[in-house]
């Protein structure tokens, strides 16, 4: 079968949705059962890049655009109206690449409920090719959160959810959501994300990283945003009780918000007396170097406002690091079970001295790297996870 994955963000070298889908394709064009995948996804055309690559197997056709000013003052008319005609010519460009492709397309598997996967929705809808919709983020992607915007945004961004053949999700509450809206049970899929990161548990730590893990380590990946809640993890920092070395691994949304971040870190780093020290080591595209800084660190901490089930948490267990974590919306219970109490802690809190007291906790504790890293894989079964996806499109098409 031949598929056609829409997706607004597809940067395979890092973290999000974007890696763990070209992970998921490289490895399942492997199988006999897909013949050719072709990734549709944006790109800015003030960059550089080719329109179209192949990588791993996999072909990736960017649609180029200008996107719209996010800093832009939406009271100004001019503003307003370039930002409209920069979303009506990508969204043309999008179209126009669709449709040069559909012929030879089985299903359509979008991922976000952006206006970009959207668009492409409503072309398989009008080629009348099944669709595979997947969403990531409860609170942003997920019918009940649209479904609170304005008339003309519901409308049009519920409608696919409508026309799927399949509605994949990543958590219990995205599931949920979904229900509640009125999708019938049986067109959602709910599974853990596969997780694709290799650790060796009897690695030779390199001279930079023995220099690096000289005390204990609390590890955050992710990109540096508001909607990871960087500034309560910060904060509860000066909360801590012995010395201790917060690293930072990933991009920052922007250069104000770096500056934000940067000035907080130092002010705890002197509110602590020096038991708090940070480190931003910013974008680290070797995983085999990912993964043992995930090894080597004594805990990882998570406190994102606005999650689906969020990959570098899946990452560092599978590493045997035990993680601990603000609820974030109920998706951490997913993981976070009486049946697996060594793989960390939720926290309900908003207190950022009430998440540094458990954080101290386990800091102390000793746990069996080994044991967490087990425990983690049997729920995040790349294979079965791989063969459920072969399973509904096969399925899909055979209905």
């Amino acid at each position: 079968m031949n598929i056609l994955v829409g997706i607004g963000g597809y940067p395979p070298d890092f973290t999000g949705a974007g890696f763990r889908i070209h992970r998921m394709y490289r490895s399942l064009k492997k199988s006999e059962n897909i013949n050719r995948v072709i990734v549709l996804t944006k790109i800015d055309v003030k960059k550089k890049e080719k329109r179209k690559i192949f990588r791993d197997g996999i072909e990736i056709v960017y649609v180029p655009g200008c996107f719209p000013n996010k800093n832009s003052d939406r009271n100004n008319f001019i503003s307003s109206f370039l930002n409209v005609l920069a979303i009506v010519r990508h969204a043309t460009l999008t179209v126009k690449c669709f449709f040069g492709l559909w012929k030879e397309i089985d299903i359509v598997h979008t991922i976000g409920s952006g206006w970009f996967e959207n668009i492409i929705a409503y072309c398989a809808i009008i080629a009348q090719k099944p669709i595979a919709k997947e969403i990531v983020l409860l609170g942003t992607d997920d019918p009940i959160a649209i479904s609170k915007k304005n008339y003309f945004i519901k409308l049009l961004f519920l409608a696919p959810f409508k026309f799927s053949n399949i509605i994949i999700t990543n958590s219990k509450p995205l599931q949920n959501a979904c229900k509640q809206s009125g999708i019938p049970d049986y067109k959602i899929w709910c599974r853990p994300n596969p997780i694709y990161i290799e650790v060796a548990f009897n690695y030779n730590l390199s001279r930079e990283l023995q220099l690096l893990f000289k005390m204990p380590t609390i590890l955050y990946v992710g990109i540096l945003e508001k909607r990871k809640n960087i500034e309560f993890l910060i904060e509860s920092a000066q909360y801590l009780s012995r010395k201790t070395q917060l690293i930072f691994i990933g991009p920052y949304s922007d250069e104000l918000y770096q500056k934000s971040i940067l000035f907080l870190s130092e002010k705890i780093t002197k509110k602590s007396n020096g038991l708090a020290s940070f480190q931003f080591l910013g974008r680290i595209d070797d995983r085999n170097k990912l993964a043992e800084i995930y090894r080597q660190s004594s805990l990882f901490w998570f406190a994102s406002l606005k999650e689906g089930l969020p990959n570098v948490v899946l990452e560092s267990l599978i590493c045997g690091t035990p993680v601990v974590t603000l609820p974030v919306d109920g998706i951490m219970k997913d993981i976070f079970t009486n049946n697996n109490p060594e793989l960390g802690e939720i926290v309900e809190t908003d207190c950022p001295l009430v998440f540094a007291s458990v954080v101290n906790k386990w800091l102390e504790k000793k746990y069996d790297k080994k044991l967490i890293s087990g425990k983690i894989k049997e729920i995040c079964d790349n294979k079965k996870i791989e063969l459920g996806y072969i399973e509904h499109f096969q399925h899909i098409l055979n209905r």
